[in-house]
């Protein structure tokens, strides 16, 4: 078993070192560039520090626009549809929103970071019910940056100030938490974002150590991989996950603005940082796929979206 599973990740790398000719000084694969939009601005489908993205069953995409403290809704082809929300404390309100994630209904929920609290919407972003405040107790939070959802629509949030994972089901009711400040297996040094795959497996970005820390849905440590290095497969300041249908979990380290392709066992396939015809990544913030594999990245330094077909 060892050596088919070893033969497929190799036949994989064949496979796209032929299709995505690399450059042989960097070892990075150009992507194919489908769409971009935005612009610095506070106007319909412009940004200010956009930071976590997905799309739902529709393929419609969801941006949280963090610096202008609302959530926008797009179509697949990056027709504006709605926005929502204004800076404050209110119901529907933001202060900073870091991550969004979508459940099985097309529910939206959203990490309100400096409000220290989750807020949940249906689709079209009318406001359902929030929980959270600021603390270190079951259902607290300090600064939380990230949001996942598992197939059984509990709802896994990333609160970095605390070093741990805290999970809930739909309503906003505890349910578990793991994870403390370290390097130990199960431990976080500054925690940031998460995704969970199709066996509701869970991936977290340790950015402090370097690596992706992988376990099952009740927070029992499976592997890990990654060290601070800028080789493949290596990170120095990680940022967005996403685990795509197809068993794929794409990393983007902002510390040279690259997006890595692994399988779900942390095996490197490829990165890239940019498109065939030279639109470069500025540090990138997030990454999402919709239904037909492309994937979709928040260009934080460019305050814009952009989608690639890898």
């Amino acid at each position: 078993m060892k050596t088919l599973f070893l033969s497929l990740s190799i036949a994989m790398v064949f496979f796209f070192t032929a299709c995505n000719p690399t450059d042989p000084k960097t070892g990075i694969f150009p992507a194919k560039l489908l769409a971009q939009w935005g612009s610095k601005g506070s106007g319909e489908g412009e940004f200010m520090n956009p930071r976590g993205i997905t799309a739902d069953s529709n393929n419609n995409i969801y941006v949280a626009d963090a610096g202008n403290h609302r959530i926008q809704k797009f179509n697949k082809n990056a027709l504006f549809l709605t926005m929502w929300g204004v800076q404050g404390s209110g119901e529907g309100q933001f202060k900073n929103p870091r991550d969004i994630a979508i459940d099985s209904h097309n529910n939206i929920y959203v990490v309100d970071n400096e409000n220290n609290r989750t807020q949940k919407f249906d689709s079209n972003g009318t406001f359902i019910l929030q929980w959270g405040s600021e603390g270190s107790n079951a259902g607290q939070f300090k600064h939380p940056s990230s949001i996942a959802i598992d197939s059984q629509d509990n709802v896994y949030v990333v609160d970095t100030d605390n070093e741990r994972i805290q999970k809930f089901d739909s309503n906003g009711t505890f349910i578990l938490q793991w994870g403390s400040e370290g390097s130990s297996v199960g431990q976080f040094r500054i925690p940031k974002n998460i995704t969970v795959d199709n066996y509701d497996n869970i991936y977290v970005t340790d950015r402090e150590n370097n690596r992706i820390q992988k376990f099952n849905s009740s927070g029992a440590f499976i592997l890990q991989w990654g060290s601070e290095s800028m080789s493949e497969g290596e990170f120095v300041i990680l940022g967005g996950i996403h685990a795509d249908s197809y068993g794929n979990v794409y990393a983007i380290d902002n510390s040279h603005s690259i997006v890595e392709k692994f399988d779900s066992n942390g095996i490197f396939i490829y990165k890239w940082n940019g498109s065939e015809d030279g639109e470069m990544l500025d540090m990138p913030a997030d990454i999402t796929t919709d239904n037909s594999g492309n994937v979709y990245v928040t260009d934080a330094g460019n305050n814009r979206v952009m989608k690639f077909k890898p």
